[in-house]
């Protein structure tokens, strides 16, 4: 992907030092992003001329600092040109420490922490004026929980001559707090605690004034343990009646009503989204890295033919040694992951793919400028600055799953996902590159139909809850190109 993006922004025009941020989505989007440079160094939004303002995450004691700030209003399927300006002095962080406070607060939450374990007690949605934490639960938001036990019981396989599942099951204690800081795009917190043979959780929680959602970084340092065990991380969002949806491949899934007699009902695997609602409010939780997810409770190794909804409770499967198969019988070492919440008093599903979209595919960001054996081309290039959308692309009801160049050499790829359950027509055009033409394919891009371009856009037909599939033939290098926006 790096040198992908390097030899991309080598047809970019750029008068100096730059930072450039690519958006994978159709969609225009703001968000976080981060990158690392010399403290001497500002971003400056070449649209404004002003300086952006930045969280600085850490000081390396090499001289280099880690820095995120929000990026807004990147073009979707396109990028924005950041200015980078060396200054004569450090640049001072405007990161102010909130000593001693264990709750984070922002334009749209308020989040209690407890000082004991380190995990969620309260999380306010401001809009919503309601507690989005059970207080009922036996676990807290974000808490690690540690099932020990299950050695020829019936948690490993339902027959004889297992015996009943009896696990010990214990959290996370002995919590310290690391940081607290108020920063300009809102405020986050950091804390480590530990469990049963895990000694190290470190857990960094961030809430923004700009974009309404809760993002978590979780690292935990576990021992090599060969007995059985399972580790969690719980979620117990407070909805009532309880109603869960979680993602597949290419819809969405209720536990009970859509699954086949037989089927699973103590684990369940998801690409990102698990929904958790009520009448009143909408809770999607998104667990980019770690596919596995439990429902009302962890897995307790009962089998069950059917899920009783009694809570709206989530949990992240984040590891367990069970099964004996052709993999390490313990899982030692260090694991870092992310999850992400955000709420409404109703997500739909447009709503709930663009949430996917962002914390599944984030915003990318791309230092260009004299750093190791990197040296910045400054000049007029093909490409536009400050910023431009490679595509345009009209479509509420679409995903990008894939832009690639075709296996066979012929053309590029594009390749669709319809999010809301609806047939529908994407339209595309491109500001920059003429189509000249376009093929509708099947998924292995063996061309079925050709498409027409009318007055130079190109309807693409949608089909609920499936993928599209098209090639794009575009104008070769020598042909004349579009200015950007026109």
């Amino acid at each position: 992907l790096i040198r992908a993006m390097n030899r991309l922004v080598q047809y970019i025009s750029v008068d100096g030092p730059t930072v450039f941020v690519f958006n994978p989505d159709l969609r225009p989007r703001s968000g976080i992003v981060e990158v690392e440079f010399e403290p001497q160094r500002q971003i400056v939004d070449k649209a404004t001329g002003q300086p952006v303002p930045m969280d600085v995450v850490l000081e390396h004691k090499d001289g280099w600092r880690r820095v995120r700030f929000l990026a807004t209003a990147i073009p979707g399927l396109g990028y924005k040109a950041y200015a980078v300006r060396r200054e004569s002095q450090r640049i001072p962080s405007s990161n102010t420490t909130q000593a001693g406070s264990w709750e984070v607060d922002s334009r749209y939450y308020r989040i209690s922490l407890d000082s004991a374990t380190g995990a969620i007690t309260h999380l306010i949605d401001k809009e919503l004026n309601r507690d989005l934490v059970d207080q009922n639960a036996p676990y807290k938001l974000n808490q690690l929980v540690y099932a020990a036990g299950g050695e020829n019981q019936r948690i490993i396989r339902d027959m004889f001559p297992y015996t009943t599942t009896q696990l010990d099951v214990t959290g996370q204690s002995g919590a310290q707090l690391v940081e607290n800081v108020r920063t300009p795009l809102g405020q986050r917190i950091r804390i480590t605690a530990r469990a049963k043979n895990v000694p190290l959780i470190d857990s960094e929680i961030t809430v923004y004034d700009n974009l309404k959602r809760i993002d978590i970084r979780d690292h935990i340092r576990k021992e090599d343990i060969r007995a059985k065990e399972a580790i969690y991380f719980a979620f117990p969002f407070r909805t009532s009646p309880p109603q869960f949806l979680y993602q597949v491949q290419n819809a969405w899934t209720r536990p009970n009503d859509d699954q086949l007699p037989g089927a699973c009902r103590e684990w369940f695997t998801t690409p990102n989204l698990v929904v958790s609602r009520d009448e009143s409010a909408t809770i999607a939780f998104a667990t980019p890295d770690l596919p596995l997810v439990t429902l009302t409770d962890i897995n307790r190794g009962r089998w069950p033919q059917h899920l009783d909804i009694t809570n709206g409770h989530v949990f992240s499967y984040v590891t367990n040694n069970y099964w004996s198969m052709n993999i390490k019988a313990s899982q030692g070492g260090d694991i870092s992951f992310r999850y992400s919440i955000t709420s409404r008093k109703d997500l739909d599903y447009a709503a709930l793919g663009q949430f996917d979209s962002e914390t599944r595919s984030g915003l990318v960001a791309y230092p260009y400028f004299d750093w190791g054996n990197v040296r910045a081309a400054v000049g007029a290039k093909r490409l536009p600055a400050p910023g431009a959308s490679f595509l345009d692309l009209e479509a509420s009801n679409a995903q990008v799953s894939a832009f690639k160049q075709a296996e066979d050499g012929s053309g590029y790829i594009l390749r669709l996902r319809e999010t809301t359950g609806r047939d529908g027509t994407a339209r595309l055009k491109s500001p920059l590159f003429r189509i000249t033409s376009a093929f509708l394919t099947d998924g292995v891009e063996e061309n079925k139909s050709p498409l027409v371009l009318k007055a130079d856009v190109l309807e693409i037909p949608l089909k609920a809850n499936r993928f599209s599939t098209v090639r794009l033939v575009f104008a070769g290098p020598d042909m004349p190109v579009q200015k950007a926006g026109k």
